[in-house]
């Protein structure tokens, strides 16, 4: 296993300890269906910290991760809750005022064809600004970060979260680890190889969704997208990312509400390769999310504080940010970032000021 944090917090020391038998556990399923002994490695990144759903820790899976894995027989662990996320970002063609912004988000989330999820998690609908010292041009920006929302919970036939009555639920299989009460459940064959296509597909998918929302929003006003980034998806058949970046180029790294982005370009001298070829480079998304609370995983269950989650509830299996858990906060932000960055090197080529946003907390404006 790979540790990529230089100095973990309670909770992330934690989630390394699941992380290692999540990558014991990988590579006994792939030696098991391959009958000779096969390798998975697991990276924790350097925003580690606690998922959204109670069956991705029960199952192995926080976010700030990378997992990749050799076998002769495609498989997929399920509890990845599979889907893909990123970030778009777009220049604004003259200005809007804040105002005058919040009036048309509102106006364009009424009126979509999509299932809209940026005021969930982390998620946001962020006007934001350049100052024009840098690579960008000088003036306002569109942020828009969200996943496919409608390929999770309520998609029976196509979704990519475990539930009950979906395409793979029947189809599931699970490993257990000896020396705890930790498993691991996976799908195999076709359906793994269904279920790749379909994560594969949404990359573009989301890249599209953004794409819609922002001409909604901005209208004439719409320039061009400058940055599209992934950070949540299967980069192979064989590897997932979760709150990773792995593609080799240009990223947002994002911070806390109101606080600035940053744009960086990784080191490709940090790049390698996976599954016969494939080049990553691996860099946080963000800061990730914590508690100041004890955090136990039980089986299928999680204790945070005096809270207990249950990955069997599919009616309650969210873990809310801003109640149960919160985003990392730092001191002194920009510090933050160089220390991510001595971890996951990289150049910060530029950074985005936030004006106002939306969020899970409503909309706000920013000093």
């Amino acid at each position: 296993m790979q540790v990529l944090i230089s100095n973990p917090d309670k909770v992330q020391r934690t989630l390394i300890h699941e992380l290692k038998i999540t990558e014991k556990l990988l590579s006994k399923v792939a030696t098991d269906l391959s009958g000779t002994e096969k390798r998975a490695e697991v990276y924790a990144m350097p925003d580690l910290g606690i998922p959204p759903y109670a069956y991705r820790l029960c199952g192995g899976f926080p976010t700030g991760m990378f997992a990749h894995w050799e076998t002769d027989i495609p498989f997929i662990p399920v509890d990845t809750t599979m889907n893909v996320c990123g970030v778009g970002i777009y220049r604004i063609n003259g200005y809007i005022p804040i105002m005058e912004f919040k009036i048309r988000v509102e106006k364009a989330l009424k009126d979509s064809k999509y299932k809209w999820n940026y005021a969930k998690g982390n998620h946001m609908i962020s006007l934001m600004e350049a100052n024009g010292a840098q690579c960008l041009q000088k003036g306002q920006y569109l942020v828009l970060h969200a996943s496919a929302n409608e390929f999770q919970q309520d998609n029976k036939e196509k979704g990519l979260f475990v539930m009950p009555d979906n395409w793979f639920y029947d189809k599931i299989k699970t490993v257990y680890d000896i020396h705890s009460d930790r498993y691991l459940r996976y799908i195999v064959g076709k359906d793994a190889v269904k279920f790749y296509s379909t994560a594969k597909c949404l990359e573009k998918y989301n890249y599209d969704r953004n794409d819609y929302l922002a001409k909604k929003i901005l209208g004439e006003n719409y320039d061009k997208r400058v940055v599209a980034s992934k950070h949540y998806g299967m980069p192979t058949i064989n590897s997932v990312a979760i709150g990773c970046h792995w593609a080799c180029r240009l990223y947002p790294l994002l911070t806390a509400p109101g606080k600035n982005i940053y744009l960086v370009y990784p080191d490709f001298n940090n790049a390698f390769s996976i599954d016969g070829g494939k080049k990553i480079c691996l860099s946080p998304h963000g800061f990730g999310v914590d508690t100041d609370a004890d955090i136990k995983i039980n089986g299928a269950s999680v204790e945070i504080g005096e809270k207990e989650f249950s990955s069997d509830d599919f009616e309650n299996y969210s873990i809310n940010i801003g109640e149960d858990v919160e985003i990392r906060e730092a001191e002194n932000v920009r510090k933050k970032v160089n220390a991510i960055l001595e971890s996951c090197p990289g150049e910060i080529i530029d950074s985005l000021r936030q004006l106002a946003a939306f969020t899970k907390a409503g909309f706000e404006v920013y000093d």
